[in-house]
């Protein structure tokens, strides 16, 4: 397998990274200049390296994850048995196997639904990665498996771990659930609510005294942004923070019976 450059020649210098198996797990290594591709370097050290050859910041680039990504799916790939691969958690080797079949336009639904909401279905997606890492040409085991099939209900009952099959029958049939949206009080600071008659009379350009109206004080209260439908609350979430232009970080739901 040949060794990918990550960076092009540099000076006198050049930067690879690589990944090795020894004993059937794969380890993530890098080397700098061709006299040292045996070498193996910690991301970490590899930066400090990086950092006293040349003038330019290694932490500060922008690395493609996409270049270690392809070289995983390589030995996936190969006739290797590959029991742990030091760079991705099961989740994450499941998630690199099924997006690569999503973008072959090999993936099925259940696939899809899996890969959109990953929060949704972490323990279905870290029991994929642990089914890869105890198989030879793992990818290929994926890629001729149920998730690639129109069986979406086999594929359910074999890939979907059971206190998440509910749920995915839901999203797959588009049932949503409704949630209620509010700005978290800590958000509001010294917002104020007030009863409809001052609305009216304001907007009515009436001549008004706030000190004749009973105001609310929401210091301990949180403010309803309305109801929103969805599959889950990251999504709802998003949605109604668009909606309202107003930061994400500062709403949350509850979902409604």
């Amino acid at each position: 397998m040949e060794i990918r450059k990550l960076f092009r020649k540099n000076g006198d210098y050049e930067l690879y990274f690589g990944m090795r198996l020894v004993d059937n797990i794969l380890y993530s290594g890098c080397a700098i200049g061709d006299e040292e591709l045996e070498t193996d370097y910690s991301l970490y050290n590899l930066c400090n390296y990086w950092n006293s050859l040349t003038d330019e910041d290694l932490e500060s680039i922008d690395i493609d994850s996409s270049f270690f990504d392809s070289i995983v799916i390589e030995f996936l790939k190969s006739k290797n048995f590959i029991n742990l691969v030091e760079s991705h958690s099961d989740k994450e080797l499941a998630i690199l196997c099924l997006d690569n079949l999503k973008r072959r336009g090999k993936l099925n639904k259940v696939g899809e639904v899996l890969l959109q909401y990953k929060d949704l279905f972490s323990r279905s997606l870290i029991s994929i990665g642990q089914a890869i890492t105890r198989e030879e040409r793992a990818y290929w085991y994926i890629a001729n498996s149920q998730l690639v099939s129109n069986d979406i209900e086999g594929t359910i009952l074999y890939w979907v771990f059971l206190d998440e099959r509910d749920k995915m029958r839901d999203i797959i049939k588009g049932i949503k659930n409704e949630y209620l949206v509010v700005i978290d009080s800590s958000f509001v600071r010294d917002a104020q609510v007030v009863d409809n008659e001052y609305i009216i009379n304001y907007f009515n350009g009436d001549d008004i005294c706030s000190t004749d109206y009973y105001w609310f004080d929401v210091e301990n209260c949180d403010l309803s942004v309305g109801i929103y439908q969805g599959h889950n609350v990251d999504e709802v979430l998003r949605n109604a923070s668009m909606v309202r232009n107003i930061d994400k970080r500062a709403l949350k739901a509850y979902q409604l019976k």
